[in-house]
Parts: C-alpha cells; sequence; structure tokens
C-alpha cells in the first residue's frame, strides 16, 4: 500500500545539473567516469543500473550484509562492484555518506519514509552532494 502511493518513477536533480550533463565518454561507452551508487532490489532497479554499467558507468551496489538474491545475483550484478553496509550502524552509515557524496548518480527503490529514518531523507543526501543526480525506481 505505501509503495502503490508513491509514483513509479521519480527524478531529483539541481536546476544547474540535468541528466544530459553525465554524458562524459565516446559514443560507444557515454557513462564512461560517471559513479553511480546503487541500492536497488529485486528486478527494475538492478536491471537499470546494470544497463548503466554497461554503457560505461563505474557502478557500486550497496546492499546489507545479510541481503542475498541467490537466484539472480550473477545476473543482477553484472558489471558491477558490490559491498556490503548495514547504514542502521552509524560508522557504516558514515561511509554510505562518503560514498553518496562522490557519487554522480544515485538510485533506489526504497520507501520515501525508510532512507528519513535512517538520517537520510532528501535534505540530507543534498546537503552531502549538491549536485548529484538521484532516481527513485519502484
Amino acid at each position: 500500500v505505501a509503495v502503490a502511493s508513491e509514483p513509479l518513477l521519480h527524478m531529483d536533480f539541481e536546476e544547474s545539473a540535468s541528466p544530459t550533463s553525465l554524458i562524459r565518454g565516446r559514443p560507444e561507452r557515454p557513462l564512461a567516469g560517471v559513479r553511480v551508487l546503487d541500492c536497488t532490489r529485486v528486478l527494475a532497479g538492478p536491471a537499470c543500473t546494470r544497463f548503466l554499467a554497461g554503457i560505461g558507468a563505474d557502478v557500486l551496489r550497496i546492499d546489507p550484509p545479510w541481503w542475498e538474491e541467490p537466484l539472480c545475483t550473477e545476473e543482477m550484478t553484472l558489471g558491477k562492484r558490490c559491498a556490503g553496509l548495514d547504514l542502521r550502524k552509524e560508522e557504516e552509515r558514515e561511509t554510505f555518506e562518503k560514498l553518496l557524496a562522490q557519487a554522480d548518480v544515485f538510485v533506489h527503490g526504497y520507501r520515501s519514509d525508510a532512507l528519513e529514518r535512517l538520517g537520510l531523507g532528501s535534505e540530507r543526501r543534498r546537503a552531502l552532494n549538491p549536485s548529484f543526480f538521484a532516481l527513485l525506481l519502484h
């Protein structure tokens, strides 16, 4: 029910940082050098970030240490680097914040209040990195 009230796709970026500013590479790898922080689950989000990796983006997938998707891990992590962080732990959340501060794109599928409860709401994310492009996929 909570997800049903949210848009299927939501983009958030500063007016001065349009998505087209991310195109940096050659035509065959137009996103070369673009850093993507991937906090997606199930299929749509991981498929999206796999596509971004396929056209050159440097994708780092962050999962909780206990998360497993045994039937689709290889397919959904193709071309990505992967790490585990428990965002409920302050030290690991600080590591995540450092990664977010360096990202060009942040893709996630969290409900709107989930990141807020972790202290990582929209305002905090924007304070950490005013110029990143955020993409929410449900």
